[in-house]
Order: C-alpha cells, then structure tokens, then sequence
C-alpha cells in the first residue's frame, strides 16, 4: 500500500526507512558542492571544502571527497544523535588515501564532553563522555590504502559488549577500557561532523560513501554481507 513502510526488525538491510535519521548518498558530480540528506526526515548538510568525485565510489555517481585540509561536513545537532539507552547503527563505506590521518564521525562540545567514532589505520574506536556516561572501545583493523571497507558501529543491547564493530560485515573482538552496559550515552550540544576530529585536529584524506545513522535499531546482530548497492525505500 502507497504510504506505509514496511520493516522487518534486526534484516539486516532496512534501507532508508522510519530508523534511518541520517542518509548521505554522496552522489553528485565531479568537484560538486552539494552534499544531500537523502532520509525521511532530511537535515541541512553543510560542507567545509569536501567535494563529491565520480572517479572513485563505491555505488551510485559519485562519493564524498576530503583532502586531508578542512576539508568536512556538518549536520546541525539534534535529538537524532542522542541514542540514550537505544540500540542504534551507523554504517558507511571508506576508502583512505596514503598518509591519511583519522576519520571522525562526531558531536564535539568539549574536550571533556563528546563522542566519537574514529578509524585509523590500524583500528576503529568508540568513545563517549562525560563522567558516568563513559564509554570507550577499540576495535584492532589493519586497513590498506587506496581500498573500500564496509565498517558498521551497532549497539546491540542484546550482546554482552553493548557496542559492537564489523568490518566488511565480520564483527571484530573488542578491547573494552570502559563497556556502556546499560548506561545511557550523553546528550552533546553540539554539531555533529563527519570526517574532523576536533580533539586532535585531524582530517581524512580520501572518499566516503553511502554513509547511514540509524537510531533505535541495530541493523546487524550477527556476521553479515554488506549491501551491493545504494540504501533505498
């Protein structure tokens, strides 16, 4: 029927539907400027010298480029962002230039109240403050240059770790300094930006593509294959 979305709980595939807050396609054209928020509900992205390229993406017309020199994007802050107790799910193909410094996806109001997904180039990590909302995890990944990964952030109440990290779609082993439990993650006043660090002043070089925030569900809860095509209704 017109007008209904349909969802089956924990698929796995969900698409662009009542969970997804945030929808970021990446698509455009070479060296475009308008970066498009693709959800139910769309938000205003604002781009920092990120450019969409055709050359290199992962599926649709283009991905989201980022040189390594101020080079992001933010979404004013929100409600969206703030998971609370709630499962949630962020997921986004990358592909890392040489030299690349840190990717961020991030609210950030202060140095002592943010939090933070950050991949390296040998691991991924998720950290959370302040005080009793803390949480800090650390996923071990050695990622090569010049190639696409799959990597997908899920809290899963469900799982003894809580938050959870897969790489092309395998769930990685966690080294946990401080495990979310029950708690509930803080509520930051702040934007949130993808692909600056702002505690360390670090950018990445290189493409983002199809990047999804989902609240209220974890998308994944068990190893999967990532999706071969863009996220639709």
């Amino acid at each position: 029927m017109a007008g209904i979305l349909f969802h089956v709980p924990d698929s796995g595939i969900g698409g662009i539907d009542e969970y997804t807050k945030l929808m970021l396609h990446m698509d455009g054209e070479n060296d475009g400027t308008v970066f498009t928020d693709d959800s139910l509900s769309p938000y205003t992205v604002t781009r920092y010298n990120a450019v969409t390229k055709i050359a290199e993406k992962q599926f649709g017309t283009a991905a989201g480029y980022f040189d390594g020199s101020g080079d992001y994007l933010s979404v004013p802050d929100s409600d969206d962002w703030y998971f609370e107790t709630d499962n949630f799910t962020m997921d986004f193909w990358i592909r890392r230039s040489p030299g690349s410094d840190e990717f961020f996806v991030q609210q950030y109001a202060s140095g002592s109240d943010y939090s933070q997904l950050q991949v390296g180039s040998t691991y991924v990590d998720f950290s959370s403050w302040p005080g009793s909302n803390r949480a800090q995890y650390n996923w071990s990944y050695t990622f090569s240059d010049d190639t696409w990964y799959h990597i997908a952030l899920v809290r899963d109440n469900a799982h003894a770790d809580k938050l959870r990290c897969a790489v092309n779609g395998t769930f990685l082993s966690a080294t946990i300094t401080q495990n979310v439990g029950a708690n509930e993650l803080p509520n930051h006043t702040a934007a949130l930006s993808i692909g600056y660090g702002a505690y360390s002043s670090a950018y990445l070089t290189g493409y983002i593509d199809e990047l999804r925030i989902s609240k209220g569900i974890a998308r994944w809860t068990t190893n999967f294959t990532p999706e071969t095509g863009p996220y639709t209704i």
